[in-house]
């Protein structure tokens, strides 16, 4: 270790730093425990962390490149009351950078729209019109998130008289330090329905696809799909009995940056690309260009390196790989955290049509215009336990948002009937 980093490090005063890191986030609405390792915190409270990071410097200037894309809706309108308090009172500029138009519209000043590197509208954002943007940002008329929400047509839930796809009962799940995770979480998927988990970052939505994705085992509770008893953390087991899974962190869980594009497509299943036990290239590059082609991927052919594409195209590559071996489940988790309008309308129509041929689909997501935007069945979670089930037909937003929140009788193993939605 060099002297002068060595000497920096024994000036440095571990209860001023764990002091100035809780008066950040108290004061910004960032809830962050100093001791906390960043290995043990899921995605959104990694994201707080960047952004005391930022803060902590008191800049002149501060950019936030997608800094909401892992907040709740509350967390973020903190964010942004916070940000105003700092342009307002202490006269600093901030650059927001984000995909999410309803954000943009309500969080700045003046707006600079990019497409294919080059900026194609400067304007106002007073007087903006969401559907405006979306069409400047992508260069096409883009179906938006939510408008089935504003017009009344949410989607029906299809007729099931058969077995569910997609099984999980009674499942308890502690994690290393003993904190409890899943609380004897049940629910059933449908062929082709799609149900959606509604609850607020850090109820036990990243414990639950990393149980579907084998990385966990459960302390207790099964998981059936097609009524067959699959075993939990065992590697590979999810996916050989059909269920497909698109993590909440690509970069963590979902690919190789490093692997090609053709590389990533088959990470799961080697064995279709094969010949005499080795990888077979011509095989792999012809059904990966297949693949590039059916989900409209944008890179410059199977060769090319994963970290070479943007987010959007990297989760397309995801979701090909996922539905190409037609699965009987998929578990689709924030699917559309941090894409631009045009990726996010393709990557739900995917998961539409999966529902469509079939596909028991189970969404996990913080984005709650999501969640009423694809679902047939709501289900929220709190606590690790599932405390709410409505239609997405007849959602009571007001009463969506208070049990995700959880507003539930805690001390009853049932559900309390007023909240039998």
């Amino acid at each position: 270790m060099p002297a002068q980093m060595y000497e920096c490090l024994l000036m440095l005063d571990p209860s001023k730093m764990r002091d100035r890191v809780r008066e950040i986030s108290e004061q910004y609405g960032l809830d962050i425990d100093p001791d906390a390792k960043i290995a043990d915190l899921p995605a959104g409270m990694r994201q707080r962390v960047e952004i005391i990071k930022c803060l902590r410097r008191d800049p002149e200037v501060l950019v936030f490149d997608e800094p909401t894309s892992v907040l709740s809706p509350s967390e973020a309108a903190f964010l942004f009351e916070a940000l105003r308090i700092v342009v307002e009172r202490d006269k600093k500029a901030v650059a927001l950078v984000s995909h999410k138009l309803a954000e943009v519209m309500a969080a700045t000043d003046d707006l600079t729209i990019m497409r294919d590197g080059r900026v194609v509208e400067s304007r106002p954002t007073e007087g903006a019109e969401a559907r405006t943007l979306a069409r400047a940002m992508v260069g096409r008329e883009v179906r938006l998130r939510g408008e089935a929400i504003r017009t009344g047509e949410r989607p029906p839930a299809p007729a099931h008289d058969g077995k569910p796809s997609l099984r999980i009962i009674d499942a308890s799940l502690r994690g290393r330090d003993g904190r409890v995770l899943l609380d004897r979480l049940s629910l059933d998927v449908y062929p082709g329905e799609i149900v959606g988990i509604a609850g607020v970052e850090g109820n036990g939505q990243r414990a639950l696809g990393d149980v579907l994705s084998s990385l966990l085992e459960l302390d207790s509770g099964r998981v059936e799909v097609d009524a067959r008893q699959v075993r939990t953390g065992r590697a590979g087991a999810m996916s050989k009995a059909g269920v497909a899974i698109v993590p909440e962190d690509r970069h963590h869980s979902g690919c190789v940056l490093d692997f090609t594009v053709a590389e990533n497509i088959f990470l799961a299943d080697p064995g279709r690309v094969t010949q005499y036990g080795l990888m077979d290239p011509g095989e792999m590059t012809r059904q990966a260009t297949a693949l590039i082609d059916r989900f409209s991927i944008n890179c410059t052919g199977p060769d090319a390196p994963m970290f070479s594409l943007s987010g959007g195209n990297q989760q397309r590559v995801v979701m090909a790989r996922e539905l190409s071996h037609d699965p009987r489940v998929l578990v689709a988790a924030q699917p559309t955290r941090g894409l631009d309008v045009g990726a996010i309308e393709y990557l739900s129509g995917q998961i539409r049509a999966a529902a469509t041929n079939g596909v028991g689909v189970l969404l996990i997501s913080t984005e709650l215009d999501e969640v009423l935007d694809l679902s047939h069945r709501i289900l929220v979670i709190a606590n690790g336990r599932i405390v709410g089930e409505m239609p997405n037909v007849d959602v009571d937003i007001e009463r969506l948002g208070l049990l995700m929140t959880g507003a539930h009788d805690e001390s009853s193993d049932e559900l309390t009937p007023d909240w039998r939605l």
